[in-house]
Order: structure tokens, then sequence, then C-alpha cells
């Protein structure tokens, strides 16, 4: 079975026991002195002496910092390292000495007799004799005592304890914490921390399996973002039944192509999917865990503001962001609010599952009241725009009433003075009169009704609104 996974180094704690140095003074003694802490079993602390190592390495640390210190109270801080360097150099060779003295001695010691002293030269060679002979005496000595004592450094006991009961102690403190060593326990051990690799799948594993296929083929796979080492066509085996963003890439023509599709995956033998690539554009691709999800980008809901868009929602020409914040709301969930990064020509994906509302079930009635309030102030503000139609309408049909008024007092007052006689031309004077006041009447009345659905809009919609 194919399986892929992510290794991530995480912390896990195993307890074995470490040795700490300590300082300690007991009741019957007044001086203070130094071991290693083993371990506290049954009220009993165990401590063992340094061994010769321990002890070189601590002096030569103590020697160190010691030198250390001498640099810095003579020359200060000291950033350059070359000119402590020099300042040793030049100590050691004044130290060191002079070729013409150290040849000296060995040219005196190396002089030979004349040749004509003859006595004097078989003087000089028993001389030599003898301190050669003297030499070696010396050396074979140095010998026996060194295997002396390595034999008995080797016979010598290596885990010898210190074993005393925990009352018997003043004090006992840790030398690298500098804290007191907690007596009041019957058994104690310090304990180190070590770190190991632990074993997290790519994907919540299950018992279903998903078929990918693309177009073209040879597409990278990626699930929710994470990469697999798969190429499609190719089956995710075992994996958790459930919504996933499945994304493909394949590099043409020197650029990255995307393709991304939401799949639910069902608890059967096969799933089968197909994700065409996609001419790269910057886009977010916004899915959920319910769907029909309210989706705001930078910026927080509010009785004010409708959702910008639904889930499932692939927003296209988005602009690059390296924060963009992405708000959810869903009457029954919880509001949930993520930060993400919008990068230039990638798909961007985003799958978010909500947490419904188990526990406090008034935060879903505080939720629909929300929605009412805010359906409310939507509509208000819906009608005092709508408002304007009303009473711009109304006004133009008042122009045109008082128009058409006026043309029937010019028809009146014609006929009026005219002949006193009733004739054609009066009598069209007449009928065009009622006409035209007719229709001032008719226009004057509808911009009356139009005035007054305006007001009724404009003031029901005031109120909703706020």
């Amino acid at each position: 079975m194919k399986r892929f996974c992510l290794w991530l180094a995480l912390l896990s704690v195993f307890s074995f026991a470490r040795e700490v140095p300590v300082r300690y003074l007991t009741m019957d003694d007044s001086l203070e002195r130094e071991a290693i802490f083993v371990k506290l079993v049954k009220d009993t602390v165990y401590l063992r002496e340094y061994t010769p190592e321990e002890i070189a390495a601590k002096q030569a640390k103590a020697l160190a910092e010691a030198e250390e210190q001498a640099i810095i109270e003579k020359y200060g801080d000291i950033e350059d390292s070359s000119s402590v360097n020099s300042t040793t150099e030049e100590a050691s060779e004044s130290v060191e000495p002079s070729e013409e003295e150290a040849t000296v001695p060995e040219e005196a010691v190396s002089q030979e007799p004349a040749a004509d002293d003859f006595e004097a030269a078989l003087l000089v060679t028993d001389s030599l004799k003898e301190a050669k002979a003297d030499s070696s005496a010396t050396d074979s000595l140095k010998v026996d005592s060194l295997k002396t004592d390595s034999v008995q450094a080797v016979e010598a006991p290596k885990d010898v304890y210190i074993r005393l009961f925990k009352y018997d102690f003043k004090r006992l403190i840790n030398v690298e914490s500098g804290e007191m060593v907690d007596l009041t326990l019957s058994d104690y051990e310090y304990t180190e921390e070590e770190e190991e690799e632990e074993y997290i799948p790519l994907y919540p594993e299950g018992k279903a399996n998903l078929l990918v296929k693309s177009i073209p083929e040879a597409c990278s796979l990626f699930v929710n973002g994470v990469p697999l080492e798969m190429l499609t066509p190719d089956t995710i085996k075992n994996i958790k039944p459930g919504k996933y963003n499945i994304s493909i890439k394949k590099r043409l023509k020197d650029v990255d192509w995307w393709g991304n599709k939401a799949v639910k995956i069902n608890d059967d033998s096969l799933n089968v999917i197909e994700v065409e690539v996609e001419r790269p554009s910057t886009r977010l691709t916004v899915n959920t865990v319910p769907e029909a999800v309210e989706v705001y980008l930078d910026e927080s809901p509010n009785e004010n503001v409708m959702p910008h868009y639904m889930s499932d929602v692939v927003i296209e020409d988005i602009k690059p962001s390296t924060e963009m914040m992405v708000y959810f709301r869903k009457v029954g969930y919880l509001d949930t609010a993520i930060i993400t990064e919008v990068q230039a020509f990638m798909p961007n994906t985003i799958l978010v599952e909500l947490e419904p509302v188990t526990m406090n079930l008034g935060i879903i009635d505080m939720q629909k009241e929300y929605n009412r309030e805010r359906t409310s102030r939507f509509i208000g503000r819906g009608l005092l725009w709508s408002s304007i139609v009303p009473f711009v309408s109304a006004g133009v049909l008042w122009y045109l009433a008082e128009q058409d008024w006026k043309e029937a007092k010019d028809k009146k007052d014609a006929y009026e003075s005219g002949s006193a006689f009733y004739n054609e031309d009066t009598r069209k004077l007449v009928e065009d009169n009622r006409k035209y006041n007719d229709r001032g009447d008719v226009k004057g009345f509808t911009a009356l009704g139009l005035g007054i659905l305006g007001v009724t809009l404009l003031s029901v919609g005031f109120v909703l609104s706020f």
C-alpha cells in the first residue's frame, strides 16, 4: 500500500536519569563539599565523587574562565580576536629562548676534548657512560610506577556511591540551576527531555479512495494545499470521507498552471474526479464546510454590510496581498476569521470548516435577530433609494400639469374676449379649454399620488434603516 507522510519534529518527553553537580553541607560537618548527585531512593541520597576526568575538565574550565577574565581586565572588551592572538604570540616569543642561548649549552656538552689530551678524553667518556646508566635506571623506575598506578586505576571500583540519609543534610544545592534539591520527596532523580520525530499523515486517514485525473496528465497533486509525491492520474488511498480541495499543477511555457476543484469523498470503494489546469490568473478559491456560508473580504460583518460572497466561490481578478482577512459567518455556527496570503497567478485555495454551536444555544437566537436587523436595514436603505423615483416622477408630472392648466387658461381667455355670439371658433376654444384642464388634472393628481408614495417610502425607509 502506497502512503505518503509528513514528518514533523515534535517534543516527546522520555524520562531517563542524569547526574548533576551539587554542593552539600551535612549536620555533622562545617565544611561545604562538592559531589555528583545521582538519585534519591527511599529517602537515601546517592552521591559520588568527581572522577579524575571530570576534575581535569572542571579545572580546565576554571582556568579558561580565569584567563578570559584576566584578558578582559587588562585589555577591556576586545572585539577583535586578532589583537588577543598577537598579544599571546608576543608573550610566547618573549618566553622562548634565543637560538644563541639554546645552542650554547649544547655546544658546551658536545665539545670534544683535544686530540693530544688522551687521559682527559677517557675521563669524559666514563662520565658520559655513568650518566647514561643513571638515566636508564630512572626511566625504568618511572615505567614501573606508571604500571603500578595503571593497575590500581583499573582495579579501583568505578561506581562508589556516598549514601546519606536525606535528613542529614543542612542544604543540598544544584550547581547548574542554583536551586535546592527537593528533599521532601522519597524518590527523585533529574531527567532530560529528548526530541523525537512523530509520524503525521498528510491527510486524514480513512477507508475511502480517490482517483484523480487531470487535463493534461502528469500534473503534481495537492490535497488542501499540501503537496503529495504523486503525479496524475493516481489514486489517493485510505483517505477519510469528507470535503477536500484537490489541486493540480503543471509547468507549461516556464509558467505554473494550476487547476482546482472541491470534492466530497464518500465512503465508497473509489471516488473519481477530473481537474483541468487553467490559464494563470490571481484568484481566491473559497470552500467551506458547510456550504452557503457568508464570506467577507477585509471587512468584519455588521448590520449595515451584506455578504460579499457566498461559499463555495471562486473570486476572480483579486489583487495579490500578503495579509488578507477572510471572515466567515453562518447561523448555527461560530463566526470564524482567518488571515491568508493571496499570491499572484495562483489559485489560493481555502478550505474552512466552521464549528457548530453546541453549548450556548442563545447564540443562535442572537444570530437570527442579527439577520432580521440586517435584512430590515437593507430593506430600509432600498426604500430610501427607491423613494427618489416617485419624487422625481411627481415633480415632472406636476410641471406638465401646470403647462396644461396654463394652456387651458389661455383658451378660456381667448373665447371670453371674442364675439358674444356662439360660433365654430368659440366652440373649438371651449373644447380645448376643457381638454387641457382634464389633462392637467390627471397629471396633477398623479403627481400628488407619486409624491405621497415618495413620502411614504422615505418615512418607512428611514424607520427601517435607523
